[in-house]
């Protein structure tokens, strides 16, 4: 079976279908062009590539993993969220090229090959080539809402080392997860974030009470859209402030945006 290698031919799962394998993939037509994507810029090459579609049961927290049938097997992905009825009328949102380092000691790829996809308690959406995303191999959720359709491309960059004839490779499983809880859950968290004192003059402080340990990472742009710096905290449990320093920052408004467990929060900031 061809496990739609085009996108106009994707594996629809039902509402009710959270998991689906895929014993094989086939090799691309040799003309077949890279899928374009943020994470690598000159695309990510289709080898073995799938499409499966999905819609959202409920509004809940996305996570997935994609498990290949070969342990060690390198896959990539995307995942675009569709906003018609069409392949063209879709939008990248997480995408992922990690993968060996090229002519670099098997330990230190060992972290992005084999399992892949997205989990909490990550803050990455994307991941280029090699073996450098702190996260490992995961990807951070995606806040979805009932009805909502997604296309989840899906490449195997490993030729299996099995019983396969030439030119395939093995497949995956994937096995997909709607967390309405953890949805509840973010939403009681965010809606406890303060940020303090607006205007500010020296340091902002970042209120947030945590239910558990979570990382937390604060991103801010100036008005030209421009990133100005980004910082990581160690979430503990319960009420803590963490600082965020602005003597570098000129008069004028910034975009403080704050990601805790993958959902985020912009607040509007002055600086005197």
């Amino acid at each position: 079976m061809n496990w739609a290698q085009d996108c106009a031919e994707a594996t629809v799962l039902s509402s009710q279908e959270t998991m689906l394998t895929v014993p094989s993939l086939s090799r691309a037509a040799a003309d077949t062009p890279p899928q374009p994507s943020d994470c690598r810029a000159e695309g990510l090459p289709a080898t073995h590539p799938a499409w499966v579609q999905f819609t959202a049961p409920v509004n809940a927290r996305l996570a997935f993993d994609l498990i290949p049938l070969n342990e060690g097997d390198d896959l990539d992905f995307i995942l675009y969220k569709v906003e018609g009825d069409d392949c063209q009328s879709r939008t990248a949102i997480r995408c992922t090229a990690a993968g060996p380092n090229i002519g670099g000691a098997t330990a230190f790829s060992t972290p992005c090959m084999g399992a892949t996809g997205l989990k909490a308690n990550v803050d990455t959406n994307a991941a280029a080539s090699g073996c450098d995303n702190a996260d490992g191999n995961y990807l951070s959720p995606v806040t979805v809402q009932a009805g909502e359709t997604y296309l989840l491309w899906v490449n195997n960059y490993a030729l299996s080392s099995g019983n396969r004839p030439s030119g395939q490779a093995d497949g995956f499983t994937l096995l997909l997860d709607f967390d309405q809880a953890a949805l509840v859950s973010e939403a009681d968290i965010l809606s406890s974030l303060r940020v303090f004192p607006n205007p500010v003059t020296d340091w902002l402080q970042l209120e947030l009470q945590l239910p558990a340990a979570t990382p937390i990472a604060a991103i801010v742009q100036n008005a030209l859209g421009q990133q100005i710096t980004t910082a990581r905290y160690d979430g503990t449990a319960g009420k803590h402030t963490y600082p965020l320093p602005t003597e570098k920052w000129l008069p004028g408004l910034y975009w403080v945006t704050v990601v805790v467990d993958g959902v985020r929060r912009v607040v509007v900031v002055e600086k005197l």
